[in-house]
């Protein structure tokens, strides 16, 4: 896992994380044998096969529990994106806060790469492929950016459960501020 960013202190204040949509799900158009179909869906006379991969879920649950702003950028044309998150993550789709597809990439070498320029408010980017992104440390550095090409959700989990700031609630008089950590289903 490798952390692009002008300094880890920038974690305090992000209270946003974009994904590349990949990251928790398989897409394939002929079905898999071995495995076990989560969804089936149909976009213009193309069937798509959909496999959620594991701690997609659980990542995702927990970001919402925390009101952490959730948002996709996939390289994945935009009526299979919405689809994709219409249907196998129904609580994170109703709000999402960003949703950008094929449209906000730009092709480089027949590749679609992701502008993180693009990008305006503060947040962690998290892809798993350094070659869809183009990132300039003097403009971008912004926006920190996790890489992670194993594209492992349980250690991209346990690394923002780690870095990103947990909301506090304040106590009656005389008593100091109390963590508030819910419970967390492995």
């Amino acid at each position: 896992m490798h952390l692009l960013s002008c300094s880890t202190s920038v974690f305090r204040k992000l209270n946003r994380v974009v994904f590349e949509l990949m990251m928790f799900v398989d897409v394939e158009t002929v079905p898999c044998t071995n495995r076990k179909v989560d969804i089936k869906i149909a976009i213009k006379d193309q069937e798509y096969y959909i496999y959620k991969r594991p701690f997609a879920d659980n990542i995702l649950e927990w970001l919402l529990q925390y009101r952490i702003d959730i948002g996709f950028w996939t390289h994945q044309p935009r009526r299979l994106a919405r689809t994709i998150l219409r249907k196998a993550f129904p609580k994170v789709y109703k709000c999402l806060c960003m949703l950008w597809s094929r449209r906000s990439c730009i092709v480089y070498e027949e590749t679609y790469v992701k502008p993180l320029a693009q990008l305006k408010k503060k947040g962690l980017f998290v892809d798993f492929n350094k070659m869809q992104l183009m990132y300039d440390v003097h403009t971008d550095a912004r926006y920190p950016v996790l890489i992670d090409t194993e594209g492992n959700l349980k250690q991209i989990f346990w690394f923002l459960r780690r870095r990103l700031r947990q909301p506090y609630i304040s106590m009656p008089r005389g008593r100091s501020f109390v963590k508030t950590v819910p419970p967390v289903s492995v």
